[in-house]
């Protein structure tokens, strides 16, 4: 048989930001926020005081954290201190029925799992949730603030924000970022549900705007870090890097933006994931998936006459003549939409010969 023992509630943690003085502060007080750990009430904590059986109850609890989304045991604070372990009765003083005694140290907490929100800026702009998926382009510069905290994932000031979207505002304003940024918040809360109402979505540090990364991931952030990681290793880990990059990669970032300032992030962004795939076309020596890379390389940059020239080879080579002209149509037509550009003699003059073979 259990009791229930009650935990002790620990100090909540604040954010050392100054914001008893921050106007900024006030507007995140009107949007509801607050300190993800003021909810730590909320959360399905308790203590269960568990006797010789304790490893019985650990299986016990094991299907049910699965069931909630994933759950995970923690271990008795620290600064608490461990009760001493009950004497161990007489045999006249043993209970009747076979029901194990109960044990003061032998304490099981169940935390529910908080399922993170997934922010999608590569080909869309949504995020989706345990509640939802909600798009994030709707509303004027929702999309490009919501960007711009991506990229500055440690903070972004309100001055950096006026200065890439609204250079010509005063920062005196306060409206003109935080009415997006209230409609940010607003969407991924609804995304997230009232599994954890009222949470910090996104935070003010030290007068630094950033989304709350225990809650919130982005495939931007994902893909940056596998390419920076790509840089540092060799072997066959980096060739499985540079794959993970090439999937994480599902179209151009940012799609909805409006302002400048994010196009230059786009196509450096873009020339990263060409240049994996130029990489793993190099070291591809299966057809099937050498096929599907240069397919996925030529879709990104449809001009790029040498992967172009790899492909019409690799199709001779499997006897798909259909294909090669397939290429070297489609690459006349990617560099006429440029400019009226042609490809070089080098290019077609090995089309012709790839074409006569047949």
């Amino acid at each position: 048989m259990a009791t229930l023992s009650p935990r002790p509630v620990e100090p909540t943690p604040t954010l050392a930001d100054d914001r008893h003085t921050s106007r900024d502060t006030y507007e995140d007080l009107a949007t509801g926020n607050e300190s993800l750990w003021t909810r730590a009430g909320v959360s399905a904590l308790f203590g269960l005081d568990v006797a010789a059986g304790a490893f019985l109850l650990m299986h016990s609890v094991r299907p049910l954290r699965q069931a909630a989304g994933g759950g995970r045991l923690l271990r008795r604070p620290a600064h608490l201190p461990v009760p001493s372990p009950a004497p161990t009765p007489s045999p006249s003083q043993l209970p009747a029925i076979s029901e194990p005694a109960i044990r003061d140290e032998q304490v099981v907490t169940v935390v529910a799992h908080i399922v993170p929100i997934q922010v999608r800026l590569l080909g869309q702009v949504t995020a989706l949730g345990p509640a939802c998926r909600v798009e994030c382009f709707s509303g004027k510069d929702v999309s490009d603030l919501l960007g711009l905290f991506a990229v500055y994932r440690d903070g972004l000031t309100r001055e950096k924000a006026h200065e890439l979207l609204w250079p010509d505002t005063p920062l005196s304003d306060y409206e003109r970022f935080h009415g997006p940024k209230k409609e940010i918040a607003k969407k991924l809360r609804k995304a997230l549900g009232t599994a954890v109402n009222g949470t910090v979505l996104i935070q003010n540090i030290s007068h630094r705007y950033l989304l709350n990364k225990e809650l919130i991931t982005v495939d931007y952030w994902q893909l940056m870090d596998v390419l920076a990681q790509a840089t540092t290793e060799a072997g066959p880990q980096w060739s499985v890097l540079l794959r993970r990059a090439v999937d994480l990669y599902t179209g151009p970032f940012l799609p909805t933006s409006t302002h400048a300032w994010s196009e230059p992030i786009a196509e450096d962004l873009r020339r990263s994931v060409i240049k994996a795939l130029a990489t793993l076309i190099e070291r591809e020596t299966d057809p099937d998936q050498l096929v599907a890379l240069l397919n996925r390389a030529l879709k990104l940059e449809p001009c790029n006459e040498p992967l172009r020239c790899r492909q019409m080879r690799l199709h001779a080579e499997r006897g798909r003549i259909d294909e090669v002209y397939r290429s070297y149509q489609e690459l006349r037509a990617a560099l006429e939409e440029i400019g009226g550009l042609r490809p070089s003699s080098q290019t077609t003059a090995l089309y012709r010969r790839l074409t006569e073979q047949s």
